[in-house]
């Protein structure tokens, strides 16, 4: 265990050192799925914020970690050609990330810099839902599909910590000397089809049943609509896509503060507020 923590404190403590800049932020803004549960990603935006430390190597080049914290959420009621399947869920998002950023342009010369970054994250999920009577029902627990259960061995249990690639694009406006403005658009990639609890094939009702740990209420929950005749699929019927991993992106607007800096206090630069008119 100690070496692991030794090893991720020295892949903080290198940019420290090397650091021309070290940044503190602050951010807020959207979080947003994308998956089997409904089809308007925008329409399904929830909240999400977020703070970060970023280590600037030089004026291109900067080493950021940052904690984030969202909600995401889908339903079948949302997407019409999916209703009779009348499935939904949400679940809040805690994300711990180690990137890298690079800057199209220097950020010591420009006003507005573009920039592109990447990421490694872990990310931590519960889906929950409820239930005809209102009830809040966590997924994973109650094995809607056979995940985890003795009678289904093929399929693996769920983990509620999984890990993920967010990549992404922003600009950033330097607003004074120690204070910029980053609007930015981001994607995870992840490595799972289960973050709404929805994926693969219906299973055989008997086996699912039997196991005596199932809700399979909240395997296929058409029964509560009021119209229309929709049974539970035959088993083996596809539930979700298992083609397609889930997704989740955010859109964000984050304030930092500049705690530290090389940067020669005489120095003259341009910035959109004016500490200075021009850098030479």
């Amino acid at each position: 265990m100690l070496r692991p923590v030794m090893l991720f404190a020295g892949l903080l403590a290198g940019p420290c050192l090397l650091a021309q800049s070290l940044h503190g932020g602050v951010a807020a803004g959207g979080m947003m799925y994308h998956g089997d549960l409904g089809h308007s990603p925008l329409h399904e935006m929830r909240v999400a914020t977020a703070a970060s430390g970023h280590f600037d190597i030089n004026p291109r080049l900067s080493v950021f970690g940052q904690y984030m914290f969202g909600h995401i959420g889908g339903a079948d009621r949302n997407s019409v050609d999916l209703i009779p399947r009348n499935l939904s869920f949400d679940s809040h998002v805690f994300e711990w990330s180690l990137g890298l950023r690079v800057n199209l342009l220097r950020d010591d010369r420009y006003v507005l810099v573009p920039y592109l970054f990447a990421s490694a994250a872990f990310y931590r999920v519960a889906p929950w839902t409820h239930d005809s009577l209102g009830n809040q029902v966590y997924l994973y627990p109650v094995h809607t599909q056979g995940n985890g259960l003795g009678a289904f061995p093929e399929l693996p249990a769920d983990r509620l910590i999984k890990f993920c690639v967010p990549m992404g694009a922003g600009i950033s406006f330097i607003l004074t000397r120690r204070l910029s403005l980053d609007a930015e658009g981001s994607l995870r990639h992840t490595f799972d089809d289960r973050m709404d609890d929805v994926g693969g094939l219906y299973p055989d009702p008997a086996r699912l049943t039997a196991s005596g740990n199932a809700r399979i209420d909240l395997t296929h929950r058409a029964g509560e609509l009021k119209q229309g005749d929709f049974p539970y699929p035959p088993a083996g019927t596809r539930r979700g896509n298992p083609d397609t991993n889930d997704w989740y992106s955010s859109l964000q607007l984050r304030l930092r503060v500049k705690l530290f800096t090389r940067e020669s206090p005489h120095s003259r630069r341009r910035t959109l507020l004016g500490d200075d008119m021009w850098m030479y």
